[in-house]
């Protein structure tokens, strides 16, 4: 079972944060999707 990038991509996107980056630059089939906070700027 190999996953689709893209669809955990959107997943990731839509419920976690718009910061999202996937890395695929490494074997086959691998991945890492990195999902970062988004910052609220200080008032």
């Amino acid at each position: 079972y190999y996953p689709d990038p893209l669809d955990l991509f959107d997943v990731c996107k839509r419920r976690f944060s718009r910061n999202v980056a996937l890395l695929h630059d490494y074997g086959l089939y691998a991945f890492t999707i990195l999902v970062r906070k988004e910052l609220v700027a200080a008032a």
